[in-house]
């Protein structure tokens, strides 16, 4: 039997105040009815930045379609909110989104038909790193159809906001890391273990947000989490520290090309 629709919550985990997220919230709103329910994380965000998003909420959405939950744990970082997030949903699919990133128009329309068609129970989709004005700085466009755990090896092509995968699932590969960094790439290679990813190729592209600020920018202190997310993945020591430092010399690689290209 051929199912017609699937139910989606949207999780955002919130923290540091920012204006971004009121860009986030209008493209989460014009998704309109693909959603059953967004549930906003305070991972002990300040006060007034949370009653703002919660007003916010209140003049959009119909109060079954949101949820505030504030992380009371000792534990802080949007891995462990994202976390929370998964285990207060009450829909069989999560679709993931950043505070500061934006989805285009029918997005979720067509991510949902995407799912429908393959039967897929984790997705993702293509994405654009833009600056502060939304200005496209790099495009990461998968090449294959489906993305299995060896494409993972020493680099990252699934963007956070991109992913939507089934709530089981997700559970059943331990939930969503709580590392303080790199916690997406440790989630993803614990699940491809289970369930390759399909690639919703034919969709514009979401929009990631680089500031300068973020936790992503600090390229140096990455090092570290990136073997810790080969070691959470279920991988050993000796195989965790050789591809970090494949993963650094092809990052350098990379950067260094960029450089000659540029000048």
């Amino acid at each position: 039997m051929i199912r017609k629709n699937i139910s989606i919550t949207i999780v955002m985990p919130i923290k540091n105040k920012h204006d971004f997220v009121f860009r986030t919230l209008n493209s989460i709103f014009q998704q309109k009815n693909e959603f059953s329910e967004i549930i906003v994380i305070s991972d002990k965000a300040n006060k007034i930045h949370l009653k703002n998003i919660t007003n916010k909420l209140e003049k959009n959405l119909n109060p079954s379609k949101y949820q505030i939950v504030l992380n009371n744990t000792i534990f802080d970082g949007p891995g462990v909110a994202r976390d929370i997030g998964i285990k207060k949903a009450r829909s069989e699919y999560i679709a993931f989104i950043d505070d500061d990133d934006l989805w285009p128009n029918n997005y979720l329309k067509i991510r949902k038909n995407f799912i429908l068609r393959n039967n897929s129970e984790f997705s993702a989709s293509p994405y654009s790193y833009v600056d502060e004005n939304y200005k496209d700085l790099r495009l990461i466009n998968f090449p294959k159809k489906n993305i299995r755990k060896n494409d993972l090896l020493w680099r990252n092509p699934i963007g956070n906001s991109t992913v939507i995968v089934s709530r089981s699932l997700i559970l059943k590969a331990g939930g969503y890391s709580t590392l303080k960094k790199r916690n997406d790439y440790a989630t993803w290679m614990r699940i491809l273990k289970l369930h390759k990813c399909h690639y919703c190729k034919n969709i514009k592209n979401v929009k990631i947000l680089r500031r300068k600020s973020s936790l992503t920018s600090k390229k140096y202190s990455l090092i570290i989490y990136q073997y810790l997310a080969y070691r959470e993945s279920g991988k050993n020591r000796i195989v965790s520290i050789l591809l970090t430092i494949y993963s650094v010399i092809n990052g350098m690689k990379n950067v260094i090309t960029k450089y000659i290209t540029f000048k």
